[in-house]
């Protein structure tokens, strides 16, 4: 018979089979799985967050550029062009 921490005691003293978690057992892990899943929530939104924002901080020329050339630069080059200091950007077009 394996051994409990935590033991149900009915009428009269008696100890039966049953066996529980101790109470504090249970609110670790409450706490465990409410740490969890406000650590995966948080690495949710942080990863939502990033998205869509290189394009909006284009300038408005940079921007008709991309959108006259899109169908012939490759997504290497738009990835390079984007990094690309704005100075050096007309070097690029050019």
């Amino acid at each position: 018979m394996k051994k409990c921490k935590f033991q149900m005691e009915f009428l009269a003293g008696e100890t039966h089979g049953i066996c529980l978690p101790a109470p504090p057992a249970r609110r670790k892990m409450q706490l465990l799985r409410m740490v969890f899943g406000v650590l995966l929530l948080i690495l949710f939104l942080a990863n939502c967050s990033g998205k869509g924002k290189a394009v909006n901080t284009l300038p408005p020329a940079d921007k008709q550029f991309l959108s006259e050339v899109r169908y012939i630069i490759s997504k290497k080059e738009i990835k390079i062009f984007k990094n690309t200091p704005a100075e050096e950007r007309e070097k690029f077009i050019e």
